[in-house]
């Protein structure tokens, strides 16, 4: 169980709060009740949101709590992603690549004969010593059942290598003929692939970019969503598609009308996968029951994204008014302070300018001058007319936005606190899971629960200097 919160000086943390047994059935009845006596211990108040699988026992302890629920966005996409890759042409070509992969991992003579080839293929110098990372980049990659951004991964890789694999495979010396009859990738597989790649790149991108710990990504969900159900990450994709055409060599063959078609086809499997899932629509917009979940409130409080594209005008405004409602709620003084503008620090990535969409291309109004004293309509309305976090160069963190601008929207900063804090995947317990198996070994085997959770509790937290004050 992990916990996370924005502190005073605007840093997100992210912490692991337990690692404990529970020895009764995994009802959803039983797990509301363990979490609420974990929420008790910790002296837990108020908890804006919880963030679990798509498993039914979790749904119901989330609802038996009374919080808002959260799925999260890496595990929904592995389960629409999963349904995808079942395709008959796809599944043919994801078997062709593991067992290719395969027989250079358990061959030391072919895997090094690989790397001889990559290396010449791509003009690079041989060197007795060679970085580990550096090394790595000539190694196949083998496709672990879980995790589906790895299928992404070894055929990603498999095209990077492809005239090395296939100088190897012809090499006779090195790869026996009854071996290349069975290894080899057919021509029509290749295409397969290459489309898989292309398709699956954004979303690849997409699961990197919802894992950070040190930005808010819970804004971020329904944003990625719209462009990923949209195609809108594919835009650059397919210009490297395009790019790779035009650079195609002997073994390589320019895109087909059957790439096309999988690649379609791909799409709209996936496509189906998360809409049916989460509450969007087939063209990226948000259902209505989605508009009073945090994620939605996150969005509108994130400089980023408040113009909420993927809203209908009355959808924004609805937003606006939940959002007003609570803001009655908290009562806090404004200190006047002047807005500060934020000096350039970072390149803005592309997968940014996919989640600013439209918001991204367009001009922002000017923010009006604030008062000492207003309605939360007036400072809502001053916050969402204020410049865009946007600018080409400018540090899009939305958490140093806040920090400069917290005086100017009292009631406002209090809720980003809260919403902006939710992650929009449950990648930091995941992280906790590979912490646990270095520290529970077999030469640990008489370890007890308890112990076991002190010493992960320690492991995860300890170095986090900012919390010592904190926690």
């Amino acid at each position: 169980l992990t916990g996370h919160f924005i502190d005073e000086n605007w840093s997100l943390h992210s912490v692991v709060l337990v690692t404990r047994e529970m020895l009764d059935r995994h009802t959803g009845v039983n797990i509301a009740d363990f979490c609420e006596s974990l929420s008790k211990e910790f002296g837990i108040s108020e908890i804006s949101c919880i963030i679990t699988d798509n498993a039914s026992n979790m749904r119901v302890a989330v609802r038996e709590m009374q919080v808002p629920h959260g799925n999260r966005f890496s595990h929904t996409l592995q389960l629409a992603i999963q349904d995808a890759l079942k395709l008959p042409q796809l599944a043919e070509a994801l078997k062709k690549s593991k067992k290719l992969v395969e027989h250079f991992h358990s061959s030391v003579y072919a895997s090094n004969a690989l790397k001889d080839a990559a290396k010449k293929h791509l003009n690079i110098e041989k060197t007795e010593e060679m970085d580990e990372k550096e090394s790595k980049q000539f190694t196949l990659i083998q496709e672990c059942p879980t995790r589906w951004n790895s299928a992404f991964q070894m055929m990603e890789r498999l095209i990077k290598l492809k005239t090395p694999v296939y100088t190897v495979l012809h090499d006779s010396q090195i790869t026996k003929a009854a071996d290349r009859a069975k290894l080899e990738i057919p021509t029509s597989l290749w295409t397969t692939i290459e489309a898989a790649v292309l398709v699956l790149g954004p979303l690849a991108e997409a699961r990197e970019r919802m894992g950070c710990e040190d930005i808010p990504t819970g804004s971020s969900t329904y944003q990625l969503l719209k462009g990923i159900i949209t195609g809108e990450l594919a835009e650059e994709r397919e210009q490297l598609a395009t790019e790779r055409d035009a650079m195609c060599d002997g073994t390589d063959e320019p895109g087909t009308e059957g790439e096309r078609d999988l690649s379609k086809e791909l799409k709209e499997k996936i496509t189906r996968g998360l809409t049916s899932r989460f509450p969007v629509t087939s063209d990226g917009f948000i259902r209505d029951e989605a508009l009073t979940h945090p994620f939605m409130k996150a969005l509108v409080l994130d400089p980023r994204y408040k113009p909420c594209i993927i809203l209908t005008e009355e959808q924004r405004e609805k937003l606006h008014g939940i959002i007003t409602n609570e803001m009655k709620g908290s009562e806090v003084e404004e200190v006047p302070q002047e807005r500060e503008d934020l000096e350039p620090k970072e390149k803005v990535s592309r997968i940014e300018k996919y989640l600013m969409g439209d918001a991204y291309r367009s001009s922002a109004n000017a923010g009006a001058s604030m008062s000492t004293t207003e309605e939360p309509t007036e400072e809502l309305d001053r916050f969402i007319g204020a410049p865009i976090l946007q600018k080409p160069g400018e540090d899009l963190n939305p958490l140093t936005w806040w920090k400069q601008n917290e005086k100017s929207y009292p009631a406002l900063s209090s809720l980003a606190k809260k919403y902006l804090a939710i992650p929009g995947t449950s990648v930091p317990s995941e992280r906790t899971f590979s912490t646990a198996g270095a520290t529970i070994t077999k030469l640990r085997s008489s370890l007890n629960p308890e112990n076991a959770d002190k010493l992960i509790f320690l492991n995860k937290n300890l170095k986090k200097k900012t919390l010592k004050s904190t926690l």
